[in-house]
């Protein structure tokens, strides 16, 4: 195994407990943490060894898996290199970045854990959790962004003064046209009304849905923005890309996973942590259910077949639900009869179990995916 340079701080400096950062020789021990600003996220060097990355509902997003080694500290290197060493001194884990003078590590208000260097990403967990939602009487300010859930769509307040909406390949689908117009800000208002104001409070681009309360804009994982009065939509974008999703976050598991066998018969169990997004493949209606085997499960009615969720830790849909392709249905789990959390995904029409690993690569790549019908009914079993 080829490592970089592990120089250990001669006078390593103990990190402020619970801040954001880890600075250059700042080093943090065991039942240490670091706290994002807005308090939300935490990274904790465990007693045990292990370096654990966790979201708000307590749910890990990252690790380095090295539990089982007390007394192991992490060191912020005045090199730039981020090492996990064990209690005697020899190292476990590294971030492989010497040579950078000044980098810092940085929990962000997002999720995401980062290597930085003036600025310059060197390394990162990729653990951002987008903001899909822009709830009322919260802002959008020039040069922030929203981001659907898959974080494949990006909606822009750009410093120009132009609100706009990009596909996953860069091109945008939607935009207010508002460019010229330096420090414009988005006001997701009370009131309901979605307002594009000047820096100096006139108004420039309004969707004029005023008095509606509790209304709030969703950048969905179709590529639609749409504003929401609970569960009716009162503005769109009609920016829908595609009638398709993964039943996960596209960051959530990498392609060779949607190609794996199933134990027993037609179907596809894919590892991820408890509590990740579990997304309507397409336009249908949802039932929810729970039972012994499939612990809290779901039924998607759609495209001619019933798609199969299982080991749900929570529904996010009541039975009934009309829902759109990428929409959340649940929150995976290990429910049910279940070695460790995943999301185990049936596909059967008229009553029969199809393999849905030919389907799920489609969408994955991007293709059309080909009818349900068309779906083999064996050999992706064993």
């Amino acid at each position: 195994m080829t490592v970089g340079v592990i120089a250990a701080a001669a006078s390593p400096v103990q990190a402020a407990h619970g801040t954001r950062l880890l600075g250059p020789g700042e080093r943090l021990t065991g039942g240490q943490y670091l706290l994002s600003g807005n308090r939300q996220h935490r990274l904790a060097m465990q007693t045990d060894g292990n370096l654990v990355l966790y979201r708000p509902d307590g749910s890990y997003s990252w690790q380095t898996d090295t539990d089982g080694h007390p007394g192991a500290y992490l060191d912020m290197q005045t090199d730039g290199n981020l090492v996990l060493y064990r209690a005697n001194g020899t190292f476990i884990w590294q971030t492989n970045t010497p040579g950078r003078t000044g980098a810092r590590l940085e929990l962000q208000d997002d999720g995401n854990l980062v290597l930085l260097q003036s600025g310059r990403v060197l390394w990162q967990t990729d653990t951002w959790i987008p903001k899909s939602v822009l709830s009322p009487g919260e802002r959008l300010t020039p040069g922030q962004d929203m981001y659907s859930a898959d974080r494949r769509h990006k909606l822009a307040m750009q410093t120009d003064g132009n609100l706009v909406l990009y596909r996953p390949n860069g091109s945008y689908s939607w935009q207010t046209d508002t460019d010229g117009h330096p420090g414009a800000y988005l006001d997701m208002q009370t009131d309901g009304n979605l307002v594009l104001y000047r820096a100096n409070g006139t108004f420039i681009w309004q969707t004029n849905t005023p008095g509606r309360t509790g209304v709030h804009l969703v950048l969905q994982n179709d590529g639609n923005l749409v504003l929401y009065q609970g569960a009716t939509a009162i503005w769109y974008t009609n920016t829908v890309v595609g009638q398709h999703s993964l039943p996960l976050p596209r960051s959530a598991a990498p392609r060779s996973r949607y190609d794996d066998p199933h134990h027993d018969y037609p179907a596809v169990d894919i590892g991820v942590p408890t509590g990740t997004p579990a997304l309507a493949v397409a336009a249908g209606t949802v039932q929810t259910f729970s039972n012994a085997s499939c612990g809290n499960g779901a039924t998607l009615t759609a495209l001619g077949a019933v798609f199969t969720y299982c080991h749900f830790s929570a529904h996010r849909v009541g039975s009934g639900a009309q829902v759109s392709a990428g929409q959340q249905i649940g929150d995976t789990g290990n429910t049910g009869n279940s070695t460790g959390p995943h999301l185990h995904l049936a596909i059967q029409v008229g009553g029969g179990s199809r393999c849905p690993q030919p389907w799920l690569l489609a969408v994955y790549d991007g293709a059309a995916p080909p009818p349900v019908t068309s779906l083999p009914t064996s050999g992706c079993s064993y």
